[in-house]
């Protein structure tokens, strides 16, 4: 897999991969993607994903 923008240092990746770390992935439902969506710099910032 091959992340688009806002992807941080990896070029590539796999989809077992993406599934148990991607924090869009990890929302239980999609109220909480949304608010994800909406506060992604915020979380960004918090973890320290560049």
């Amino acid at each position: 897999v091959y992340p688009g923008h806002d992807s941080g240092i990896r070029t590539s990746s796999t989809i077992g991969y993406e599934k148990k770390n991607n924090p869009f992935l990890l929302q239980n439902s999609f109220e909480e993607f949304l608010y994800l969506k909406k506060n992604w710099l915020e979380y960004k910032r918090i973890h320290g994903i560049k």
